[in-house]
């Protein structure tokens, strides 16, 4: 079988988030695009974050749940991307294998890689569970 690389499965219609980005504005994001994760980079397009539905839903009430006046007044309308990011997230390059990549997400139980350009290290794609499963399935027909 031929060796897969990452560059050939990623994703690279990316959203992305800025580390100032609401945590309310970045749940609306996912949910307007159907996905699970956000890279979170700088001003110089640089990967410095990666915040999941996971980590919002973690931090937003449950409506089981009644919220303190501040809660609902002030916290959760000033809480960051930042604030709840996972920082230096675990990453593969264009040029790694998807072996390489569908180790690292069994090893760290994510779904999930951010991808990176060897030369710069700049964020250019992401590949994802759904991805492999797409090489799965293609490499079956």
């Amino acid at each position: 079988m031929k060796t897969q690389f990452v560059y050939e499965w990623m994703s690279r219609d990316l959203i992305t988030v800025y580390p100032e980005t609401g945590v309310i504005d970045a749940k609306v994001i996912l949910d307007d695009y159907h996905i699970r994760r956000l890279p979170v980079v700088d001003a110089q397009q640089k990967l410095v974050g990666i915040v999941t539905l996971s980590d919002i839903r973690g931090v937003l009430p449950c409506q089981a749940h009644s919220l303190r006046e501040w809660q609902r007044n002030y916290r959760l309308p000033t809480l960051k991307v930042k604030d709840i990011m996972t920082v230096d997230p675990v990453t593969v390059y264009t040029t790694d294998t998807v072996a390489k990549a569908v180790s690292l997400m069994l090893a760290h139980t994510i779904s999930g890689l951010p991808v990176l350009a060897p030369a710069d290290r700049k964020l250019v794609g992401i590949i994802t569970e759904s991805d492999v499963f797409d090489l799965y399935l293609e490499k079956l027909s």
